[in-house]
């Protein structure tokens, strides 16, 4: 008997359409259930075009940092040129100048070398010496 009543009683399960009411109350009800759905999509609408319109955002910002990347990339390449150019103008001065003082020095030991002699000719005098007195 009570296995009956077990199997025959009333169910456990939820009941989603409203019991005993038909006609216009139970169109209300689920019509309340199609507003909340359709609030939902609404919601879910929205919420899709917010993150195209920042994701479009993301993207232009992108773009133009890309663009002063590459801009500044080009100013860098710029003035690395100009660098290597002073660095060759710089080096040719200074191999100027090196032959200029090479030349000099070459006069300098000549210069030198014939005094030495003059003086070795002299027997050691300086025609300075009289003058010092």
């Amino acid at each position: 008997m009570q296995e009956r009543e077990r199997v025959f009683g009333k169910s456990r399960k939820v009941h989603w359409s409203p019991e005993g009411k038909t006609g216009e109350e139970g169109k209300a009800e689920g019509g309340g259930i199609q507003d909340m759905l359709r609030l939902i999509r609404e919601e879910r609408k929205t919420g899709l075009e917010e993150v195209k319109g920042q994701e479009r955002g993301i993207r232009e910002e992108m773009e133009k940092n890309k663009g002063e990347m590459t801009r500044r990339e080009e100013q860098w390449e710029e003035e690395r040129g100009e660098m290597k150019e002073m660095m060759k103008d710089l080096g040719e001065r200074l191999e100027e100048v090196e032959e200029r003082r090479g030349g000099e020095m070459e006069r300098v030991k000549e210069r030198l070398i014939e005094l030495e002699k003059k003086s070795a000719e002299g027997g050691g005098k300086s025609r300075y010496r009289g003058m010092r007195k």
